[in-house]
């Protein structure tokens, strides 16, 4: 039963990120040739090119949040009622923005559901952890995030 589970979760997550399993051991293997540091192994790797990955090819950053219409520059109008797909996907807190161009409002969902995630493809800072644990989790990969404090933080 556990192994069908698990088949099922690495089945879906490959469906929502399909090119990274296609195109990891590529990046697996580049990284693996050329380590940043001693030692280095091919799950070190692994993880490292998966991070990579989500963080700078598979994630769009909305920080700041660009107009939908134009790509002008936004203005947090407020919080917003979440839409019944909005709720579907996890988004309890909806952030409105409006164009300070052409008006258009552009609703931004603060989520913290890694499949939402991989769905929208869109996050802030800080959310790259949760799709990429959620695909270590895929490939049977043992992780643990570590969160740091906002005193601790720094820009990414």
């Amino acid at each position: 039963m556990r192994q069908t589970k698990d088949l099922q979760f690495a089945t879906t997550v490959k469906q929502l990120v399909g090119e990274v399993w296609d195109d990891l051991d590529g990046r697996v293997e580049v990284i693996h040739r050329d380590p940043p540091s001693e030692p280095f192994g091919e799950e070190d790797a692994a993880v490292l090119a998966m991070s990579q990955w989500f963080k700078y090819d598979f994630m769009t950053w909305v920080d700041p949040i660009k107009c939908p219409r134009c790509q002008g520059e936004t203005r947090f109008s407020g919080m917003a009622n979440p839409t019944l797909q909005e709720k579907e996907m996890g988004g309890e807190r909806v952030e409105s923005h409006r164009c300070v161009i052409c008006q258009t409002e552009r609703r931004f969902m603060r989520l913290n559901e890694p499949v939402s995630l991989l769905k929208t493809r869109e996050g802030r800072c800080g959310r790259s952890h949760q799709p990429t644990s959620l695909n270590l989790t895929a490939r049977r990969v043992c992780s643990i995030v570590l969160l740091s404090t906002a005193s601790e933080r720094h820009p990414c």
